[in-house]
């Protein structure tokens, strides 16, 4: 047909084009086991993509290496169903794994065509199960956001309550990492989806030895980005006075690293408590840089 022929000739397009920081959009993998966490992340993945991404919702068919065909097809088009009726744009994706560990491994290396491959897996924020009970991540959830960023794929693991917000404003809680650079792009590509689209964007940036010289720096660098945003710089900062000031934030973004294995937050702070708090947040681990202020080739 016509669009299929439209579609092969603009992959072996994007295949000749160098690729460049700006040029990157959201190729979501969206992971979910039930209706109400995936309506959740349909959401999610339809405000990331700002219009100009893809979205694949995945569920794993655990404990079975061959699941039958008919289960398969049964239900992806069941979560077809939910898919219309959340009203967002994705496509469903079943595959049948012994684990859910070994599902993500294998669908990391094998989805996509040509140039178009996954960047981002989606997660939910883990419930009790994924939470020991000294509250911090469990070893199985950690794992599964280590060996995603290892295969090269970014991580944004989502908390909000039942009901999923819009509002006025984006916090963006920043530091010198790589992960922070992506959280601003998202945030940037959140704000060209229709529903976010006069919400405004908070850069803040705890930093103790924060001179005028940094806070002018860290300006132009978001002006660089070419990313509207209002720039906060807070010398004394802790688990409490981000709550404070992003309790009213309709959305935050966090920025996180892995370290030995582990997933940390970039601050050192209590991030469950942190994520419990909060009403809608997101935690980021990039995989790599993406550099907003590099000049096209």
């Amino acid at each position: 047909s016509y669009s299929f022929q439209v579609i092969r000739e603009e992959l072996h397009n994007m295949s000749l084009e160098v690729a460049h920081p700006r040029n990157w959009r959201p190729v979501i993998l969206a992971f979910s086991d039930e209706p109400e966490g995936r309506r959740r992340l349909l959401n999610l993945s339809s405000w990331l993509e700002g219009g100009a991404g893809l979205t694949s919702v995945v569920q794993v068919i655990e404990n079975k290496v061959h699941a039958p065909k008919k289960e398969i097809d049964e239900l992806e088009k069941a979560i077809n169903l939910e898919i219309k009726k959340s009203g967002c744009e994705a496509y469903p994706l079943v595959i049948s794994a012994p684990d859910l560990h070994n599902g993500l491994r294998m669908l990391l290396q094998a989805f996509g065509l040509g140039p178009l491959r996954a960047n981002i897996v989606l997660l939910e924020w883990p419930d009790g199960q994924g939470l020991n009970h000294a509250g911090t991540l469990t070893k199985r959830y950690s794992r599964y956001l280590a060996e995603t960023v290892e295969l090269g794929c970014n991580v944004v693991a989502f908390k909000s309550a039942e009901t999923l917000v819009v509002g006025k404003t984006i916090d963006v809680w920043w530091n010198d990492s790589v992960s922070a650079n992506l959280v601003a792009l998202l945030a940037h590509l959140m704000t060209r989806a229709e529903m976010w689209h006069e919400a405004k964007i908070r850069i803040i940036a705890p930093r103790k030895d924060a001179a005028e010289k940094y806070v002018a720096t860290l300006k132009k660098q978001i002006e660089e980005m070419r990313i509207e945003a209002e720039v906060i710089v807070l010398r004394d900062c802790d688990e409490n006075k981000v709550i404070e000031l992003s309790k009213e934030a309709a959305f935050v973004f966090v920025p996180a690293k892995l370290r030995r294995g582990k997933a940390e937050n970039s601050f050192a702070y209590d991030w469950v408590k942190i994520m419990d708090e909060l009403q809608q947040v997101a935690c980021v681990i990039a995989a790599q840089d993406i550099d907003l202020t590099a000049e096209p080739e």
